[in-house]
């Protein structure tokens, strides 16, 4: 369940993402830590032309928009041309992807 805020168009201070929605932001779309919170810094300098009051499914539209325009950094080794990887790094990444797959599953 979602937790609500005074309806503004500002990130209120007091609100962090929940844990449960970092780690769908970084399985989902493949982030990491440092990159969920460039994000989070970026959504709280925003002024929104509505308010909001639940400010968790805004985190949740924040990261779903930014990965549509391309806007997320992503740091894994999946995402470099395959020709680039070697045996084993492919063999980890294919064993990550895998694990996080399996921990997705689990979240929903």
């Amino acid at each position: 369940m979602s937790r609500k805020y005074p309806r503004t168009e500002f990130c209120p201070e007091r609100w962090a993402p929940l844990e449960k929605d970092i780690e769908w932001a970084k399985i989902e779309y493949r982030i990491d830590d440092k990159e969920v919170a460039r994000q989070v810094a970026k959504l709280r300098r925003r002024e929104f032309r509505r308010k909001y009051t639940d400010w968790d499914r805004v985190f949740q539209n924040w990261i779903i928009k930014s990965h549509r325009i391309g806007d997320l950094h992503r740091e894994r080794a999946h995402h470099r041309p395959l020709q680039t990887l070697s045996d084993d790094e492919r063999r980890e990444d294919q064993k990550k992807f895998e694990a996080d797959i399996k921990r997705l599953r689990v979240v929903k």
